[in-house]
Parts: C-alpha cells; sequence; structure tokens
C-alpha cells in the first residue's frame, strides 16, 4: 500500500491483488472534540436490529475503548476535500465509502457499511471479515448482517482497526472488496497530523473531585 505523505511506512510482503494506487494529498492540523451525534447512535441501533447479536451486548463490548479526540476543529473545506479524494477512488474491484462519524472512531465502534453494497456484494450471513488497512496490516473484524434491513456493519475488532490507524470523524474509508471476506481500507483524512487520543478513563482521572 501507499501511506498518505507524512504517514510512517511499514514494509510488508502482500498478496498481488492488494497492490493498488489511490490518490491521497494532505492537509494538516490536530483533532476536534468528540460530541455525540443522535443521528449516528439511530443509524446504528436500525443497522443491528434484527440481528442475532443485540446492539446493547455489541455496545458493550466496543464501548469499553472510549476515548476522547485531542485534534483540532476540522474546516467545511478539509471535510469536501478528503470526500473528493475519495470519490475519485477507481478500482476494478467493488467498492463503496463511508464518512467516519463519531460513534465508529470515538466510542461505540460500530461501522455501519452502506446497504446497497451490502446487498451486492458482501456475505448475507453474520461472519469474520479481514481487512488489509494501507500499511499492509490485516485486521479481523466481526461482521454483523441483518436480514431483515439488508444492512451490515464492522463490530467486534473495529475498535483495534480504527484506533490503530487513527481513524477521526470527517475521515473518508473506501472499503474495497479484493476478495472473498477480504477487504482493503483506503484512509483519506479530513487532515494529515495525527494527535494522539485521549482516553476517557485517563481524562476522568485527571479531574480533581
Amino acid at each position: 500500500f501507499a501511506p498518505e505523505s507524512g504517514e510512517r511506512r511499514v514494509k510488508r510482503k502482500i498478496p498481488e491483488a492488494f497492490v493498488g494506487t489511490s490518490k491521497v494529498s494532505a492537509t494538516s492540523q490536530k483533532r476536534n472534540k468528540n460530541a455525540a451525534d443522535p443521528s449516528e447512535s439511530l443509524e446504528v441501533a436500525g443497522a443491528c436490529r434484527s440481528a442475532r447479536t443485540s446492539i446493547k451486548t455489541v455496545m458493550k463490548v466496543q464501548r469499553q475503548h472510549a476515548i476522547v479526540s485531542q485534534r483540532l476543529p476540522v474546516s467545511e473545506g478539509q471535510k469536501k476535500y478528503a470526500l473528493q479524494r475519495a470519490e475519485i477512488f477507481t478500482s476494478k474491484y467493488p467498492s463503496t465509502l463511508q464518512v467516519i462519524k463519531a460513534a465508529s472512531a470515538y466510542n461505540s465502534f460500530f461501522m455501519v457499511i452502506p446497504s446497497e453494497f451490502v446487498r451486492e456484494h458482501l456475505p448475507h450471513t453474520s461472519k469474520k471479515l479481514t481487512l488489509w488497512d494501507p500499511q499492509a496490516t490485516p485486521w479481523q473484524v466481526d461482521y454483523v448482517y441483518c436480514s431483515h434491513r439488508s444492512a451490515g456493519a464492522f463490530s467486534r475488532g473495529w475498535s483495534q482497526f480504527s484506533i490503530g490507524n487513527n481513524l477521526e470523524k470527517f475521515d473518508v474509508c473506501v472499503f474495497e472488496l479484493i476478495a472473498e471476506d477480504t477487504i482493503k481500507v483506503h484512509i483519506y483524512r479530513a487532515q494529515l497530523l495525527i494527535a494522539q487520543y485521549q482516553h476517557q478513563e485517563e481524562l476522568s482521572a485527571a479531574i480533581p473531585n
């Protein structure tokens, strides 16, 4: 993979199908506060309402890693630029994009995949999938399929992928299905400068009683 300019490169031997190109330029700054968006909670709840794994169980597992962003505010121009870069991505393999929301990057860590892509290309059963990040590192995630809504999402394992790749709200991910149960993830950042996450527990401990 070719990581964005300014990010650390890691050399790994990967399958030929994984080698691709995506034009990524960068804008730098820091992180924004992860205020919860009510619409995101509704989307998460709706996506897995009929899944075998209940939303309460999923949330309980994912929320143990709640973090707070330290990035400076992101401008509208930066948001649009990240999305524009993702939209020009092309591949011979099926792909879809998703703008990262607070719930996906900071607390519930539940990544909803566009329904049309789920219906046409992803398994119609819950199972484990492998995500390959831009550093050629594999991550295993639980894919939750909801037959009632023909919807799918990544649950357990997505938190490790998100934190491991420093995903932030307003970043854009392109999910490219390069093989059965194998997805290559291209990341287009709203800001190139990566700020260290602050764990919620650390912030609580730092506040005097």
